[in-house]
């Protein structure tokens, strides 16, 4: 009954849109017209499979300890079994048998589920969230930056996700991601979740799946992988507001329940010839006509495709991102990085970001372990790792910097001792 409601909803929304159709719908207005044929199908897909009406799914509820409530329910989704069995409580997903599940997909009859709460801190709910907030992070960026093609966009269980995309497709203005770029990314996100959008899921075959990502084939090599994982089985579809995503799922109820939400980082990388070829990359379909002519990937990518990497944390509410920040700040203080700079044991440098330059007092410790690890171990050969300290370039201003230049040339010949 709420799927052809919804249904019967969105065609009077394109109705009222006159000739502009789906695009002067409210949740898709502004959207181009590979996305608005994509929820489009999607809706389609989701009419034609509603079960018909076949009585009542009985299910049994368990909070806790207490001893589970038998409920029935026309539709059978667990939000409307939760609230026929009066559960209280800001509830993220429940597990139906053992799995976990969403609250809005039906559960089999007979079925034992137990909620699982926002604020439980259960890895299974921190993991739904961070996921369902990476597709709320691939709405905003295909919102923000058109022609953006998503690869993938994982949630973890310690509330930290990511989405990727590839920005060969979008405005050179619009390729990178800053911290300009990140906060506008933040701010369309958390207009997604006062929208409170819930999430759908649809299972349909794999040429459906093929038509409904027909612009990107990235998605079309995610497909291939899920039919060679179960070539007789399901391919799932997501639906959250604007955003239409191929994935397994599970995700929390809806959008609203994302309240601590927040981007951290972006960086870009670019994926390689051999790569590509495997998402069977073609300079027409993933670059479009006007791109054609350009060739695949920026000058310098090798016939590569650059991608941007977003990272974010979600949270179940604001005060818990609050307590995050300050555990986060707190780490950084105590980080072996800072306070090993702090004793002047080491220094970093522009020149190896990931790597140490060790200092006078820097260097006790290793000079000291390794006599000891020649006695201990007399019939391991001693590995020596030596960098060339050149006179020229960015070397010679390393060892100028941090005083040791003249010992290095006229204690180790020219050598730095890593």
């Amino acid at each position: 009954v709420a799927h052809l409601a919804r249904g019967i909803e969105m065609r009077c929304l394109r109705w009222a849109a006159g000739p502009a159709g789906l695009a002067g719908a409210r949740w898709c207005s502004g959207l181009s017209s590979a996305l608005s044929r994509r929820i489009e199908l999607f809706e389609q897909l989701q009419i034609a499979r509603t079960p018909p009406a076949e009585g009542a799914i009985r299910a049994r509820v368990r909070v806790g300890t207490v001893d589970p409530v038998e409920v029935t329910s026309a539709t059978g989704t667990p939000r409307d079994l939760l609230k026929r069995a009066k559960v209280k409580g800001k509830v993220a997903a429940v597990q139906v048998d053992g799995h976990l599940w969403d609250l809005n997909t039906p559960v089999p009859p007979n079925s034992v589920l137990a909620p699982l709460f926002a604020d439980s801190h259960a890895p299974d709910v921190a993991a739904a969230m961070a996921h369902s907030a990476a597709h709320v992070l691939g709405a905003a960026l295909e919102a923000l930056h058109p022609g953006i093609l998503l690869t993938n966009g994982p949630g973890h269980a310690d509330g930290k996700f990511f989405y990727e995309g590839c920005v060969d497709r979008c405005d050179p203005a619009q390729r990178a991601v800053g911290a300009a770029e990140l906060k506008a990314l933040e701010a369309h996100m958390k207009r997604l979740v006062r929208a409170d959008h819930p999430f759908e899921r649809i299972e349909v075959a794999e040429g459906e799946a093929r038509e409904v990502f027909a612009d990107n084939p990235f998605k079309q090599h995610y497909i291939t992988q899920a039919v060679d994982r179960a070539p007789e089985g399901p391919i799932s579809l997501y639906r959250c507001g604007p955003f239409v995503d191929l994935c397994r799922g599970p995700h929390v109820a809806s959008t609203g329940l994302l309240k601590g939400v927040t981007l951290l980082s972006a960086n870009s990388h670019v994926w390689d010839s051999a790569t590509l070829a495997e998402v069977g990359w073609s300079m027409d379909s993933a670059r479009g006509t006007e791109g054609a002519a350009e060739g695949v990937g920026g000058e310098g990518s090798g016939g590569g495709a650059e991608m941007q990497r977003v990272h974010g944390v979600a949270l179940h509410s604001g005060e818990a991102l609050v307590e995050w920040r300050r555990q986060q700040k707190e780490l950084a203080e105590r980080s072996h990085r800072t306070i090993g700079t702090q004793q002047e044991l080491f220094m970093m440098h522009p020149v190896s970001p990931g790597a140490p330059f060790f200092l006078p007092h820097g260097c006790v410790l290793p000079f000291t372990l390794d006599p000891l690890s020649l006695c201990l171990f007399p019939h391991h050969e001693p590995l020596a790792v030596l960098f060339e300290a050149r006179r020229d370039g960015d070397c010679d201003d390393i060892h100028v910097v941090c005083g040791q230049w003249h010992r290095a040339s006229r204690s180790f010949r020219g050598a730095q001792c890593m």
